[in-house]
């Protein structure tokens, strides 16, 4: 098959296929894991808010996507964010509890809002960049490990909404798309 490119195509043709495919497919974002069921949103602390995560892996970050069917009330404290063509809220991580390594759910639930502020006074560098999504009928938070990636939000939030309805949504597992492209 190579051969055949090669001779009605040329050299440099079928080099230049190689690379659109190269390009193309750091454009996709890929389901490595999920959906899978959890009892409590780890950023949101403490609660007893059941969802979905989903991992993703696109253009060399991790990004992990929490999909509940309840509303979640946004703070006061988390920026509003134009992403393209869609409305994310930044979450000021100093206001949600993200747990810091060595810091158990446990813990942090036993002390309150102490543990809270506790917790928000060790973030690192490496605490996950949090975003929300609210629509009428559910709840999207997208932790990116490096930075917010609008164009994957707005791939995903559109991927999501096809699937929601051309699929019978009896059961509770949403359908994350395996894909995003």
């Amino acid at each position: 098959m190579l051969l055949w490119l090669f001779f009605f195509n040329g050299p440099g043709n079928v080099a230049a296929q190689g690379s659109d495919t190269d390009s193309q497919s750091q454009d996709i974002a890929i389901l490595v894991r999920g959906p899978e069921h959890k009892g409590s949103l780890p950023f949101l602390q403490p609660n007893a808010i059941e969802n979905y995560a989903g991992f993703y892996s696109f253009r060399g970050q991790e990004i992990t996507v929490y999909y509940t069917p309840r509303e979640i009330v946004q703070l006061d404290s988390w920026e509003t964010i134009s992403c393209n063509t869609i409305r994310l809220y930044q979450l000021d991580t100093g206001s949600v509890g993200e747990n810091v390594e060595g810091t158990s759910d446990a813990e942090t639930a036993g002390q309150g809002q102490a543990g809270t502020n506790a917790a928000a006074s060790g973030i690192a560098e490496s605490t996950p960049h949090l975003y929300f999504y609210q629509d009428e009928d559910f709840s999207i938070f997208f932790s990116f490990s490096k930075e917010l990636n609008c164009l994957f939000a707005e791939r995903f939030l559109l991927r999501f909404d096809y699937f929601r309805s051309v699929q019978d949504f009896p059961s509770k597992r949403p359908p994350f798309p395996a894909i995003v492209e």
